[in-house]
């Protein structure tokens, strides 16, 4: 399934990142809300401790294009 997929790619970026282990149970995934674009979301906040940054600047440093050129980080901002 494509969410375990995602789920221990995410797993292993924290490593790759932070040098943190995490459990693939930490990782949350959510439908995206409708007002904002995509399918998943994942939630950043269990790992804001971590990371040492705020939730924005959180899922940036994931999806940068030698992480994973595919990705976006939606803003907080709704699409029209």
């Amino acid at each position: 399934m494509i969410e375990e997929k995602l789920v221990k790619s995410i797993v292993e970026a924290i490593q790759a990142l932070y040098g943190q282990a995490v459990e693939p149970a930490q990782v949350q995934l959510q439908k995206t809300k409708k007002e904002f674009e995509g399918h998943l979301t994942l939630v950043v906040f269990p790992f804001l401790r971590t990371s040492r940054k705020g939730p924005e600047q959180t899922g940036h440093s994931w999806c940068s294009p030698s992480c994973a050129p595919h990705a976006r980080v939606p803003s907080r901002r709704p699409r029209r």
